[in-house]
């Protein structure tokens, strides 16, 4: 199909440079590199970030972590596991979880706390009931 369009229109996949057989015969991939959000809890612009984004406003980073945020700890909780997240070993990330989940805006949308360790302690019924009926 390529050799078709070509000369009068783009091709329809880039062509990539063929690799050495000495390389394995791969084709080496150059991933796109995007400018780095600032870290969280460190200056920007001569002041504190508060989320993933840089500036006070909550963004797409924050909204996909939110499960560091706010369902993690019902989960350990619920699975009576040591926290993975612990104020010693990550400060900056549990700082922005206590601010994402305290933050009004986020509060309106989330599901209330007590009611995901309902659920959670249901599944956890649920998959120890099947594991024991797999092992009968």
């Amino acid at each position: 199909m390529e050799e078709a369009w070509r000369g009068g229109s783009p091709a329809i996949r880039p062509h990539l440079p063929s690799a050495s057989r000495a390389e394995g015969g791969g084709v080496a991939r150059r991933r796109p590199s995007y400018p780095a959000s600032p870290p969280i809890g460190v200056p920007c612009r001569g002041r504190e970030v508060r989320f993933f984004g840089g500036d006070d406003s909550i963004g797409l980073v924050d909204i996909a972590a939110s499960n560091v945020a706010h369902w993690l700890g019902v989960m350990e909780e619920v699975g009576g596991v040591t926290p993975l997240l612990t104020d010693e070993e990550y400060p900056a990330l549990c700082q922005w979880a206590k601010r994402y989940a305290g933050d009004e805006t986020v509060k309106q949308c989330l599901p209330k706390r007590d009611e995901l360790f309902a659920m959670y302690s249901g599944f956890k019924e649920m998959f120890q009931a099947m594991a024991t009926s797999q092992n009968q």
